[in-house]
């Protein structure tokens, strides 16, 4: 079983597999609490485009996760 700090680790390390511009959208949102609008106008895309962008970014870190956690 993973403990916390292990967690963490593995979370970082799955953000890291993500292109550029994913992890500059998760930075924004979870990390700087920026509202979507604000992010929208940083990035020059739509607020849809970038909850549905949020959506696949989670379910990619739960799939790299998961395999990190298979490969320890």
């Amino acid at each position: 079983m993973l403990d916390d700090t292990d967690r963490v680790e593995l979370m970082e390390r799955a953000i890291e597999t993500l292109k550029p511009d994913d992890q500059m959208l998760l930075n924004l949102y979870y990390f700087d609490n920026r509202p979507m609008r604000e992010i929208a106008c940083i990035t020059e895309h739509k607020e849809s485009y970038l909850h549905s962008r949020l959506q696949w970014i989670r379910k990619r870190l739960a799939i790299t996760i998961k395999t990190l956690e298979n490969n320890e």
